[in-house]
């Protein structure tokens, strides 16, 4: 019987990033994040400075929970505020301006009177 001829293993290499993590100096990570830049001209700075503004002030206690989600809102040019809550106004001056009529009408019913020599209210 003649013999197979061997094949030869044919080894695909990994694609290499476009940079190396070793190459990227993390004491200039805010030059290095400007420089990366999206198809709309954005830096990933930029980007990263809105989503991390957007989080620690309407979403501190979920954070970690909204990033992506407010990511990608703010990278489609979506704003936040048309699906998540983010002003919460509560000016009860009017509600409370409805009750002084109310207020002047009950307080004769929680008048007190002087307390006497020993302290006690009548």
């Amino acid at each position: 019987m003649p013999a197979k001829p061997v094949q030869p293993i044919r080894v695909t290499p990994k694609p290499k990033p476009l940079r190396e993590l070793k190459d990227i100096s993390f004491v200039h990570i805010k030059r290095e994040l400007e420089n990366i830049k999206s198809t709309g001209g954005d830096s990933l700075y930029e980007h990263v400075q809105k989503v991390f503004k957007h989080m620690i002030l309407h979403n501190p206690e979920k954070a970690l929970e909204r990033f992506e989600e407010i990511s990608y809102m703010i990278k489609n040019g979506i704003e936040p505020s048309e699906f998540l809550k983010i002003e919460d106004s509560r000016s009860y001056r009017g509600a409370a301006g409805n009750c002084t009529d109310y207020v002047e009408k009950m307080a004769p019913h929680f008048a007190q009177g002087e307390p006497d020599e020993e302290g006690n209210i009548p």
